[in-house]
């Protein structure tokens, strides 16, 4: 049994299309399928018109992260601060924090958490990741602090000189050969032709309106790499999205396969950050928009003569609500240590089962041109394990909570394999909001009411 409703605000005035780009006026007939199982969400079936494509709406059952978060099973929201606990995790039910072993005050805990002594101070710690830092010059890696092992945790093609062997001997670190890519997809190819009749939209062909999730590439630069869009984003009144900021430079002309997309406009500062901002852009009489509602959360699947080719799904971006107390409550939010997320990518579809271990992992690359200088490293990270990795291509995609209804809601984007961008991250690097955000000084026609 389906159901379906309307998403409201998708639909644009009927326009016209010029040189296989839509203008700004067509019409979205959008539809959403909710699975009357309960176990999950469902991904929508496809829009109408410009972006209406063959395959039909499908159910995520195994997919979709199993429980909704709950910022009270969390190290912040028992009272654990950063300076006290370099991690946390959740066995069963009980949520169990590490706490730093020349911490002496401890927070009274509930009847579901618990807390375990860590073996490093907050200065060993510190101390062991700039150690590894200065011995890696010429490597790209990553770290992150797993609470469970009380490890920090080495991934990349690193020898294994460059860790403390006092410390790998004492079991305090642990090398992965897990790779950590920071780079996009390239695929070689010449720039399509722009069609002279208007092409059925998917992930690859994204028409304007432009949805988030679709694949971009830096239009005119065959060796460049494909990216992923991540979400949308407010700021000053006018719509952007967000992506990685290793997908291109400031002004390149993004193409979504043979429409035009966009530009990047802003790129944040790469020695702290690697996120992006794209706007959209008038090409002669039409006009590119990007829209704000909806994400492909589609995956690929084989056609009758074996080739791969997109479902054509989508899911509608949740929007702020009241909350009890009738305050208002973001949609967009940072993760939360322990629970599972899902990952949108032009590469690997909509793949989730990824939970969240460290909030405070690293990422570090060098410059190939001078490897002996101290490898560049981006802090305050996402690092997730388990689930099928990101690959090369998915740069930029979001970082989601998918639950029951389809809606997804933004956490962040894709860096590299197993790291991201929080949301808290991007909004500050950017100076951005969610859409429907209270202080919008232009509020978008769909947004939920606000009384005074």
């Amino acid at each position: 049994m389906k159901i379906k409703k309307s998403v409201r605000g998708l639909s644009r005035d009927p326009g016209t299309v010029v040189a296989g780009r839509s203008s700004a006026g067509i019409k979205l007939a959008l539809t959403a399928a909710i699975a009357a199982c309960g176990l999950a969400g469902t991904a929508a079936a496809a829009p109408a018109s410009i972006h209406e494509v063959s395959a039909g709406s499908k159910t995520v059952v195994d997919a979709v992260a199993p429980v909704a978060e709950d910022p009270a099973a969390s190290a912040a929201g028992a009272g654990f601060t950063d300076a006290m606990s370099p991690g946390s995790y959740i066995l069963g039910k009980q949520l169990r924090v590490r706490l730093f072993a020349d911490v002496l005050g401890v927070p009274r805990a509930g009847a579901r958490v618990s807390v375990e002594r860590s073996r490093f101070t907050a200065g060993g710690l510190a101390g062991l990741k700039a150690r590894i830092r200065s011995n890696a010059r010429g490597h790209s890696f990553g770290m992150y602090y797993d609470p469970s092992s009380d490890r920090l945790v080495v991934e990349g093609d690193l020898p294994p000189d460059v860790l403390p062997s006092r410390d790998v001997r004492a079991g305090a670190v642990e090398l992965s050969t897990e790779a950590v890519a920071f780079e996009t997809e390239t695929s070689g190819a010449a720039a399509e032709p722009k069609p002279t009749q208007p092409l059925l939209s998917t992930r690859d062909n994204d028409a304007s309106p432009h949805f988030a999730g679709a694949r971009i590439h830096i239009y005119g630069k065959a060796a460049s790499g494909d990216c992923t869009v991540g979400f949308p984003v407010r700021r000053g009144g006018e719509t952007y999205h967000v992506t990685a900021g290793h997908c291109g430079e400031v002004n390149d002309a993004l193409d979504s396969g043979r429409h035009d997309y966009g530009r990047l406009k802003e790129i944040a500062d790469r020695s702290k950050y690697d996120v992006a901002l794209i706007n959209d852009y008038v090409v002669g009489n039409n006009e590119n928009r990007l829209d704000w509602e909806v994400m492909w959360t589609d995956e690929q699947v084989r056609d009758r003569t074996g080739k791969l080719k997109w479902r054509g799904d989508w899911s509608e971006i949740a929007k702020p609500t009241r909350n009890a107390a009738g305050g208002w409550q973001s949609a967009y939010a940072d993760p939360l240590v322990g629970t599972e997320y899902c990952t949108s990518g032009v590469t690997t579809g909509l793949q989730c089962r990824k939970k969240v271990v460290d909030l405070k992992a690293e990422a570090c690359f060098t410059n190939p041109a001078d490897p002996t200088k101290p490898a560049q490293c981006l802090k305050n990270l996402v690092k997730v394990t388990g689930g099928t990795p990101s690959r090369p291509g998915d740069s930029g995609s979001a970082l989601i909570l998918m639950l029951k209804g389809g809606k997804v809601y933004p956490r962040g984007i894709t860096l590299g394999s197993g790291y991201f961008h929080k949301w808290s991250t991007i909004r500050d690097a950017l100076r951005v909001t969610e859409p429907c955000a209270g202080d919008d000084p232009e509020p978008l026609a769909g947004c939920p009411v606000r009384s005074p």
